[in-house]
C-alpha cells in the first residue's frame, strides 16, 4: 500500500528537480513557460490528492476499522453524510402530536433513536 506521505515526497522531488532544472537554465520562451505551467500542474495535483485524502480515503479507511471492530452503521457519504435524514427525521417528528405521557426521545433525537432501533447500541 502507498502511504500519502510517499506520494508527497515523490512529487515535491519532481517538483524541486523541476524547479531547479528551469531555473538554473534561465531562458525567457517556451522553456520557462512549460517550467511554469509544470509546477502549477504539480501543486495542483498535491492539492488533489490531499484533498482526495481527506475528503475520501482516511473516513473509508477509519470505517472500515471501526467494522472490522463489530460497529455497525451507514456507509460513509462524502461531505454532508446523514444530515439530509437527520433533518427529515426531525422534521417528521415534530409534526406529529405527543401527549404528556409519551416518550420524549422520538421526538428530541429521532436520527439516534432509529440508529440504535436499526444498528444496535454500539453505533458508527
Amino acid at each position: 500500500m502507498v502511504h500519502t506521505s510517499h506520494v508527497l515526497t515523490c512529487i515535491s522531488f519532481c517538483f524541486i528537480v523541476t524547479f531547479s532544472f528551469y531555473f538554473t537554465n534561465y531562458k525567457l520562451g517556451m522553456e520557462w513557460v512549460s517550467g511554469i505551467i509544470l509546477i502549477i500542474v504539480t501543486l495542483g495535483l498535491i492539492w488533489a490528492w490531499k484533498a482526495l485524502s481527506l475528503l475520501w480515503l482516511k473516513p473509508k479507511k477509519l470505517e472500515k476499522l471501526l467494522r472490522e471492530q463489530g460497529l455497525q452503521g451507514n456507509s460513509y457519504r462524502i461531505l454532508l453524510g446523514d444530515i439530509k435524514d437527520i433533518f427529515k427525521m426531525e422534521k417528521e417528528a415534530k409534526s406529529k402530536s405527543m401527549n404528556l405521557s409519551d416518550d420524549i426521545t422520538p421526538r428530541v433525537i429521532p436520527y439516534i433513536q432509529h440508529s440504535v432501533k436499526v444498528h444496535g447500541m454500539f453505533v458508527l
